[in-house]
C-alpha cells in the first residue's frame, strides 16, 4: 500500500481520539503539489480547447464563423452527439468568396483603370517611360498578368526596349486579370519612343554635334564651349600601373566569365530535375486523386511525403519543393487558385505552367472529370522523359569522341614509329 493510503488510513482510525484531543485530521502527504499541478493541467486543456481553428467559439450558436475574403479555408474538429452518435469529426470551414457579380465588378474596375494606372500620366499615344505594371490592380482583389505581344519593344515587366525607332513604334500587350476564378483579358494597344535621355547622353549627344562642326580636312577642334557652357581640355595622365591595371580589368572579366558560366549551369541543372521530377510527380498526383482525395489534401499529401522524405535522405527535388510552396501560400491565405497559378511561373518551364492550368481546371470541374486529363498528361510526361534521357545519352557519346580519336592516335603512334624506325 503507498504511503499516502496508509497515512489516510490511520488518520481515520484515529479519529476518535484526535476529536478528542481538538486535533483536526491531517490530510494525506503530496496535496498542496498535486493542486497546482492539476489547475495548470485544466487551464491548458482549457487554452487548447479554446484554440480550435483560428474562428470565433459559436459552436454553442449552432454556427460557424467563415474566414474573410482571399483566406484559406479552415479545419476544426468539432464533437457530435445524439441519439446514439457520439463521435469527433473534422469540419472544413470555407472563406468567403465573391459572388459572380461581384468579381465581374471587380474586373470592371480593373479594366477601367488600367490605362490610366500603367501609364502614369504619359498617353498612349506617345509612352517615353517604364510602364508601371505594379500599380495597375491597386487595392482591387484581382491578379494581373502582362504578357507582350512585342518583346522587343516593351517587355512583361513595362521596361522599354533598346530596339524602338526615332518615329517610335506600335506595341501590343495583354493583361491576364483574374479574380477567384473569374478571368478576363484585355489588349492595350500604345505607341513607344525611345525613353528620355540622361544628362549624360544629352552632354554627349551635344559634344558630338561640336565636334562635328569643328572637323576640318587635317585636324578636329576641340570646341570651347558645350551646349552653351563653356569647357577647358587637358590630357589625362597615364598612369603608372597600366599594365596591372589591364590585367586586372582581364582577370575581372575571366572572373565574371566564369561566374556567368556556373550560374548558367546551375540553371541548367536545375531545369534538368525539374523535367526529372514532373513524371512522379504528376504520377503520384493522378494516383492519390483516383484514390478519393480532394485536390488540395492531394497537394498537401504529396507536400508532407516529400518532406519526410527529404528529412530523412537529405535529397532537394526542385519539383516537388514547388509544391511545397504552394501549400506554403495556400497555409499564408492566398487562394488555391492563385497559388496553383504562381506554381507554374515560379518554374519557368512550360510542362509546369500547362500542370498549374490543369490544377485550376480542376478546381473548376472537379476531380472526376480531370483525371483522364491528369492521366494523359502522365503518360506524355514520361514520353518526354524518354526522349531527354535520349539526348543525353546523345550528348555524353559525342563528349566521348574526342578522348576515342586521340587513343586512336596513340595506337597508330605506337604500331607505326617502332615499324617506321625499323627501316
Amino acid at each position: 500500500m503507498k504511503k499516502g493510503l496508509q497515512d489516510k488510513t490511520t488518520c481515520r482510525r484515529d479519529e476518535k481520539a484526535r476529536r478528542q484531543d481538538n486535533k483536526p485530521c491531517r490530510p494525506f502527504p503530496g496535496r498542496k503539489k498535486l493542486l497546482p499541478a492539476a489547475a495548470a493541467v485544466l487551464i491548458t486543456a482549457a487554452v487548447l480547447t479554446g484554440a480550435g481553428s483560428g474562428l470565433p467559439d459559436t459552436v454553442g450558436d449552432g454556427y460557424l464563423m467563415r474566414g474573410d475574403y482571399g483566406t484559406a479555408d479552415l479545419e476544426t474538429e468539432l464533437r457530435v452527439t445524439g441519439d446514439g452518435i457520439s463521435r469527433q469529426v473534422t469540419v472544413t470551414v470555407p472563406a468567403k468568396t465573391y459572388t459572380p457579380a461581384e468579381e465581374e465588378a471587380f474586373l470592371d474596375k480593373a479594366e477601367a483603370r488600367l490605362g490610366e494606372a500603367v501609364f502614369d500620366g504619359m498617353s498612349p499615344s506617345h509612352a517615353d517611360r517604364d510602364l508601371d505594371l505594379a500599380a495597375a490592380a491597386g487595392d482591387l482583389p484581382v491578379a494581373i498578368t502582362w504578357y507582350s505581344y512585342t518583346p522587343e519593344l516593351v517587355g512583361d515587366d513595362g521596361r522599354l526596349g533598346s530596339a524602338i525607332p526615332e518615329e517610335g513604334a506600335e506595341a501590343v500587350m495583354a493583361a491576364v486579370i483574374t479574380c477567384q476564378e473569374a478571368v478576363r483579358q484585355v489588349t492595350l494597344t500604345f505607341r513607344v519612343y525611345p525613353g528620355r535621355k540622361t544628362e549624360e547622353e544629352a552632354f554627349r549627344e551635344a559634344l558630338d554635334a561640336a565636334i562635328r562642326s569643328g572637323t576640318t580636312e587635317d585636324r578636329v577642334l576641340l570646341p570651347a564651349e558645350i551646349d552653351g557652357r563653356a569647357v577647358a581640355w587637358h590630357t589625362p595622365r597615364a598612369g603608372k600601373y597600366l599594365g596591372a591595371l589591364f590585367l586586372g580589368v582581364l582577370v575581372g572579366i575571366l572572373v565574371r566569365y566564369a561566374l556567368r558560366e556556373k550560374e548558367r549551369q546551375a540553371e541548367e541543372a536545375y531545369r534538368e530535375a525539374l523535367l526529372k521530377d514532373y513524371p512522379p510527380l504528376i504520377s503520384k498526383l493522378v494516383l492519390l486523386l483516383g484514390a478519393g482525395l480532394s485536390l488540395s489534401m492531394t497537394c498537401r499529401r504529396m507536400a508532407t511525403d516529400y518532406q519526410e522524405e527529404r528529412q530523412r535522405s537529405g535529397r532537394v527535388r526542385p519539383g516537388f519543393e514547388l509544391v511545397v510552396q504552394a501549400c506554403d501560400d495556400m497555409d499564408k491565405g492566398l487562394s488555391e487558385a492563385e497559388a496553383y497559378r504562381r506554381l507554374g511561373e515560379s518554374s519557368g518551364l512550360g510542362l509546369y505552367r500547362t500542370f498549374s492550368v490543369l490544377l485550376v481546371q480542376n478546381l473548376r470541374r472537379g476531380s472526376t472529370e480531370m483525371l483522364a486529363v491528369f492521366r494523359r498528361e502522365a503518360e506524355t510526361a514520361f514520353e518526354e522523359r524518354k526522349k531527354a534521357a535520349r539526348l543525353k545519352g546523345e550528348k555524353a557519346s559525342s563528349r566521348l569522341l574526342l578522348p576515342m580519336m586521340l587513343m586512336l592516335m596513340i595506337i597508330f603512334a605506337i604500331v607505326m614509329i617502332p615499324a617506321w624506325l625499323a627501316f
